[in-house]
């Protein structure tokens, strides 16, 4: 038997684990049929995922003076996946979110 070769690099890996970390929170924090996406992007050593969701559901992942957000945040960065990166940003889009989208 021969070892199995992995395609996946170790980095795309750990990203692909955050951003399912983080839909996996924002679905459990949302009722069923919202939509939202769970966008990643490389800056400075830090991987940064911005959450987006239309304007009705924004507010019960920001939560009262922040408190939702920063739990997010934070259960995010301390699973940290690896150390490929320095940090983890997790960020709310803001304005028109989802709405008009197709």
């Amino acid at each position: 038997h021969h070892p199995k070769e992995i395609d996946v690099s170790e980095e795309s890996t750990m990203k692909s684990q955050a951003i399912e970390l983080t839909q996996f929170l924002v679905s459990s924090l949302l009722p069923d049929d919202a939509e939202f996406s769970v966008k990643a992007s490389e800056r400075r050593g830090a991987l940064q995922l911005v959450i987006d969701t239309d304007d009705a559901h924004r507010g019960a992942l920001i939560g009262r003076g922040g408190s939702v957000a920063r739990a997010l945040r934070q259960l995010v960065s301390v699973a940290r996946l690896g150390d490929e990166y320095e940090r983890i940003e997790v960020d709310i889009a803001e304005g028109e979110g989802r709405r008009g989208r197709s």
